[in-house]
């Protein structure tokens, strides 16, 4: 009886799962950071050491939309 509790217990345990980074949408990319250009638009954000400009791109004018017919 003994024997079957000593090979269940283990499994029956949580097991600590190591932990994951966030994916790599949140994931802060310095490298990806690129100079700014004078032929594109951007619009200004909160960041971490305070405003950044974030090109305006098609992903943007998307949520613009959504935003403005709700």
């Amino acid at each position: 009886m003994w024997k079957v509790l000593l090979f269940l217990l283990p499994r029956l345990l949580p097991r600590p799962r190591p932990l994951k980074p966030p994916p790599a949408w949140v994931r802060e990319a310095p490298f990806l950071h690129t100079p700014l250009r004078l032929d594109l638009p951007y619009y200004p954000a909160r960041g971490e050491g305070g405003v950044v400009l974030i090109p305006w791109d098609r992903y943007a004018e998307e949520a613009e939309e959504l935003l403005e017919g709700l």
